[in-house]
C-alpha cells in the first residue's frame, strides 16, 4: 500500500493495519503531535483521498468527498491513500509528560540535601 503525505509530495510503502501517527514518524515526515492518545487534536491531518480508520472515541470510517480531518495518533491505515499535512514551519512537537525529563530548574528537584535521623 501507498500512504501519499501532501504538501510534501512524499510516497511511503506501508502496511495495512499501521498506525497513521506511527508511521510518519517512522519515516521522519514532520508532523504536530502532543497526547499521541487522541485527546489534544495536535495531530489532526486531512484525509484527501482512500480511507483510514479512525478508531478515537468513535470508531468510522473517513469519508475524503467530505473533508475528514482525523487524528494521526488514532487512525489505521487500511487501504492506500493520501493525506495533508500542515506545512514543515507550522510543526509543534511535545513528548508526553511520562518522556520528559525534568528541568535542572524543576521545583520538584531538591535543591538542598538533608538527613532525617
Amino acid at each position: 500500500m501507498e500512504l501519499v503525505v501532501h504538501p510534501l509530495d512524499r510516497v511511503l510503502q506501508v502496511l495495512p493495519g499501521a498506525n497513521l501517527l506511527e508511521t510518519l514518524r517512522a519515516n521522519e515526515v514532520p508532523i504536530s503531535y502532543s497526547c499521541m492518545a487522541g485527546r489534544c487534536g495536535t495531530c489532526r491531518c486531512k484525509v484527501v483521498s482512500g480511507n483510514v480508520i479512525e478508531t478515537g472515541r468513535e470508531a468510522k470510517l473517513t469519508n475524503p468527498a467530505e473533508g475528514d480531518y482525523v487524528l494521526a495518533c488514532t487512525s489505521v491505515l487500511t487501504e492506500s491513500c493520501a493525506i495533508e499535512i500542515p506545512e514543515p514551519d507550522e510543526i509543534v512537537t511535545t513528548l508526553p509528560a511520562s518522556s520528559r525529563r525534568p528541568s535542572p530548574r524543576s521545583p520538584m528537584r531538591p535543591t538542598t540535601s538533608r538527613s532525617f535521623a
